[in-house]
């Protein structure tokens, strides 16, 4: 920059093995290596600044890095009541998953569809699928006394 302002370098975009190096720094918790020196072995100590991460969290991401540990948390799966199918019926024409909306009609009434993403043009009001989807649950469940001789 001109007029004895310092001049501002530009930041080099971090490559994607300097961030795994970096995910592996003992720092975030708090911890300094120090090498070995003469008669003495290289060891961690305690730095003096303030960890960001517990020793537990740090120790539990390098297992979750080295395969050693698996994360745990489960895919979330929401519907809406109106729209139980949507993402697991395939569409006649394409064969890709359906998705589901509502359409707001007169008197602002919501009527709700399963329809095709691409451009096929599949779309079909979702209360009649849910209806029949139900009456096959149906048609399946055991008669009175079945349950008792599978079990």
């Amino acid at each position: 920059m001109e007029n004895g302002s310092r001049k501002i370098q530009a930041k080099t975009p971090l490559s994607k093995n300097n961030f795994w190096v970096a995910l592996r720094n003992p720092l975030y918790c708090g911890k300094i290596f120090i090498p070995a020196f003469k008669d003495e072995e290289a060891c961690f100590v305690r730095g003096q600044h303030e960890p960001l991460l517990s020793e537990s969290e740090f120790s539990d991401v390098q297992d979750i890095l080295d395969g050693r540990k698996r994360t745990t948390t489960k895919p979330k799966i929401v519907s809406m009541d109106s729209l139980p199918l949507r993402g697991f019926l395939q569409c006649p024409k394409c064969d890709r998953m359906l998705t589901g909306s509502a359409s707001k009609g007169k008197m602002s009434k919501y009527y709700y569809y399963y329809h095709c993403s691409s451009s096929c043009g599949t779309r079909f009001r979702a209360e009649g699928a849910n209806e029949i989807f139900e009456q096959q649950l149906n048609d399946m469940m055991p008669k009175a006394g079945m349950a008792e001789l599978f079990s």
